[in-house]
């Protein structure tokens, strides 16, 4: 299971066979009702205080729990996004299946380079290389808390990146690029 790594890893310390619930605590998880999965290491990269360009981790889905890679309201991803410039990804519209708030569509606005700053429990940490997504319908966030961790995706069902951060006044969704997922994590592809 690939989610943000302040999802599935508590304040940026991963202790192996960490139990991970779905739903989670604050949002009604009971255990053992509700365990899924595992974390187990080495999964994440610790994030540093600044330049970090990934927020993610894996965790081992449990034996016995049905898993479908299919998206929500979206349907089956058809791989990373194929652009070789990141640049070419501003205005591009995209969609995202949240916990939260279900499917909405955005687009990108803007590809931050560096010292883009997020608030955790224990600390600010700055991250550079993320994308900067604006929701298209006035009256639906593209994103609020508890949709960390969902997979934004083209047109083409290509996978862009990770939501892991936002600004719900503003409504602006922070989105880790997949590439730089895939190569903190060390693996080549998540189908």
């Amino acid at each position: 299971m690939l989610s943000c790594q302040h999802v599935l890893v508590h304040d940026n310390v991963l202790t192996p066979d960490d139990t991970i619930l779905q739903s989670a605590v604050c949002d009604g998880g009971v255990y053992p009702t509700h365990r899924v999965g595992q974390t187990h290491a080495p999964t994440f990269r610790k994030l540093d205080l600044a330049h970090n360009t990934s927020e993610a981790a894996l965790a081992d889905i449990d034996a016995g729990i049905p898993s479908d890679p299919t998206v929500i309201g979206i349907g089956p991803l058809n791989g990373p996004w194929a652009a070789a410039d990141p640049a070419t990804v501003l205005g591009l519209a995209v969609r995202k299946s949240g916990f939260k708030t279900g499917v909405t569509n955005g687009r990108v606005r803007a590809l931050l380079t560096t010292n883009l700053s997020v608030e955790y429990p224990s600390t600010t940490r700055y991250f550079d290389d993320v994308l900067e997504v604006e929701g298209v319908d006035p009256l639906v966030d593209f994103s609020q808390g508890g949709d960390s961790g969902a997979v934004v995706v083209d047109g083409n069902r290509e996978a862009l990146g990770l939501v892991f951060a936002g600004e719900n006044d503003e409504d602006v969704t922070y989105v880790v690029r997949i590439a730089n997922v895939f190569g903190a994590l060390g693996v080549q592809s998540f189908l």
